[in-house]
C-alpha cells in the first residue's frame, strides 16, 4: 500500500523545553564560575558594594525574564505574530536608528540603550523581528516566489536596510545571521538556487568591502589567521582562549578552579568567551554536553519545521532555530579560534540580558507552533489518525 501525508496530532516539544532550561542552568553556574573572582580588584568593588553574588543574581534576574518571555511566546495565539510582522518590523528600523543617534558607547561599538544599571540592546531584537516578517512575507508569496523582484529582491533590501543600520554600530557578527537566516528561509520557501546565490554573491562582496575600508577588522582577520604572531594585541583574546580550553583536558579543572579565567588572561569571559570557561573547568566533557544540548534544539526545530503544513509557521520555526544554533555555533567558533572575533554571546549561557530574552522568544515561538498545529504524518492506507477531536482516514491511493 501507498503511504500519505495527513495531518496528525499536535505534539508539544518538552525535549527542545527542558534542552533550554539546562542551558539555562549552565549559564548560571558558569556566569558565577567565570566572575567571582573579579570581587578582588578595586573597579569591581565599587561597582558591587563587595557583593560577590553580583553577576549571578543578575543573571538570575535575566533567566526569570527570559521564562517569562518563553512562557508568553508559547501561549500568545500564533496568529498574533502575523499581525506583529510588520509593526515588529518597523519598530526595529527605529530602534536601530535611535540606538545611533543616543545609544551608550561600550568596547567602541554603539549598540546599547542605558536606563541605570540595565543595558538594552535592540540588535538582538531586530532579528527575530526580521525572521517573523519575513516568514509572514514568504506565505503570501507562493505563486510569485519564482520571480526574482517579488520573491527574492524585496527581502533581500530590507535586509540591506538593517544591515547598514548593523554596520554602523558596528555589528558584523549580526549582519552575517541576518544573511544567513535570510537565505536559509528563502530557500525553505522554494526560491530558486541562482536568487539564493545572487544574495549569497551581495553578501560576499558587502563583506569584503568591509574589510577593505575597515583596518580593525581587517587586523582581526589577521589576528585571527596569525594568532600568535598577534598575541599582544588582535590576538591576545584568541590565544588565551585556545590555551583556557586545551588546558581543561578531558574533565576540567572544577568549577572555580580555571587558572586562566582567574589570572584573568581571558576578558569578557562571562560574556563572549564563556564556553572558554565551559572548557577549561568542565573539559571536553562540558563542551560535548553543551554542544549536544544545542544540536538537539537544532534537530527538534528543523523536524518541526518540515512537519507543519502552515506555511507561515513552517518558515518560522525554521528561522528562529536558526538564529538561536547559529549565534551559539558562531560564539563556540569564535572561542576555538575557527572563526575571527566578534562580539556575539553563547544563547541562554552568556551574561546578558537582551540576547536572554530575545533567544528565549524564539524558543517561545517554537514551542507555541508546537502545540498550535498538527504534525503531517505517513500514514499507511487505511489507517486511522487523530487530529485533535477529528479521525482523519487514509484512503489507498492506486
Amino acid at each position: 500500500m501507498n503511504r500519505e501525508l495527513v495531518e496528525g496530532r499536535v505534539k508539544f516539544e518538552h525535549g527542545v523545553l527542558l534542552g533550554t532550561m539546562l542551558l539555562m542552568g549552565i549559564g548560571l553556574v558558569m556566569v558565577y564560575s567565570a566572575t567571582a573572582y573579579l570581587m578582588v580588584t578595586p573597579e569591581m568593588l565599587k561597582k558591587t558594594g563587595g557583593n560577590s553574588m553580583y553577576y549571578l543574581e543578575r543573571q538570575f534576574l535575566f533567566v526569570a525574564f527570559g521564562l517569562l518571555t518563553m512562557a508568553a511566546a508559547t501561549f500568545i495565539p500564533f496568529r498574533w505574530l502575523q499581525k506583529l510582522a510588520w509593526p515588529a518590523l518597523i519598530g526595529s528600523f527605529a530602534a536601530m536608528i535611535l540606538v545611533l543617534l543616543f545609544g551608550k558607547e561600550h568596547l567602541g561599538a554603539v549598540r546599547w540603550f542605558q536606563f541605570g544599571s540595565i543595558w538594552v540592546q535592540p540588535g538582538e531584537l531586530v532579528k527575530l523581528a526580521f525572521v517573523v516578517w519575513v516568514s509572514h512575507s514568504l506565505s503570501f508569496r507562493e505563486h510569485r516566489i519564482l520571480d526574482f523582484k517579488l520573491g527574492a529582491l524585496p527581502h533581500l533590501m530590507v535586509a540591506m536596510l538593517l544591515v547598514a543600520l548593523y554596520l554602523a554600530q558596528p555589528d558584523l557578527g549580526s549582519c552575517i545571521i541576518l544573511l544567513s537566516v535570510l537565505m536559509a528561509v528563502l530557500f525553505v520557501a522554494g526560491v530558486p538556487w541562482k536568487h539564493i546565490g545572487a544574495l549569497g554573491l551581495v553578501g560576499a562582496i558587502m563583506a569584503t568591502t568591509v574589510l577593505a575600508f575597515d583596518p580593525e577588522k581587517l587586523n582581526r582577520v589577521s589576528a585571527w589567521l596569525n594568532p600568535e604572531q598577534f598575541a599582544d594585541g588582535e590576538g591576545y583574546q584568541l590565544v588565551n582562549s585556545k590555551i583556557s580550553i586545551a588546558s581543561g583536558g578531558l574533565f576540567g579543572s572544577g568549577l572555580g578552579g580555571g587558572q586562566q579565567n582567574i589570572a584573568g588572561y581571558v576578558p569578557e569571559a562571562e560574556t563572549d568567551f564563556i564556553f572558554s570557561v565551559i572548557g577549561e573547568e568542565l573539559g571536553m566533557v562540558g563542551c560535548f554536553i553543551v554542544l549536544a544540548l544545542f544540536g538537539f534544539i537544532l534537530w527538534r526545530g528543523l523536524k518541526l519545521a518540515t512537519e507543519l503544513k502552515n506555511r507561515f509557521a513552517r518558515h518560522t520555526v525554521f528561522g528562529v532555530t536558526l538564529l538561536v544554533v547559529m549565534q551559539a555555533g558562531i560564539n563556540i567558533g569564535v572561542a576555538t579560534g575557527t572563526l575571527p572575533t566578534k562580539g556575539l554571546t553563547l544563547p541562554f549561557v552568556s551574561l546578558g540580558g537582551s540576547s536572554m530574552v530575545v533567544m528565549a522568544a524564539c524558543v517561545g515561538v517554537l514551542l507555541n507552533a508546537s502545540r498550535t498545529f498538527p504534525r503531517l504524518e505517513k500514514a499507511e492506507a487505511g489507517v486511522a489518525l487523530e487530529a485533535g477531536s477529528v479521525q482523519v482516514f487514509v484512503k489507498e491511493t492506486p
